[in-house]
């Protein structure tokens, strides 16, 4: 997930889903709705998360519970 300063998370399902052109200050991503493109300044990207489904990772492998 990308989170942006105003607080919109954009989900980026797949690498492929997203483009990063020259000079390489903005991005686009594929929502994954018909052929909806977000365009993203990253100087505005406050955080990235990644993982499975919003579970935590423990040294590279899934955490069990």
């Amino acid at each position: 997930m990308i989170h942006t300063a105003d607080g919109e998370t954009v989900k980026v399902a797949h690498p492929e889903f997203l483009w990063v052109l020259p000079p390489g200050r903005t991005i686009y991503v594929h929502t994954g709705r018909g052929e909806e493109v977000q365009t993203i300044d990253l100087l505005l990207v406050t955080k990235l998360t990644t993982g499975m489904n919003g579970k935590q990772r423990k040294n590279g492998r899934h955490r069990s519970h």
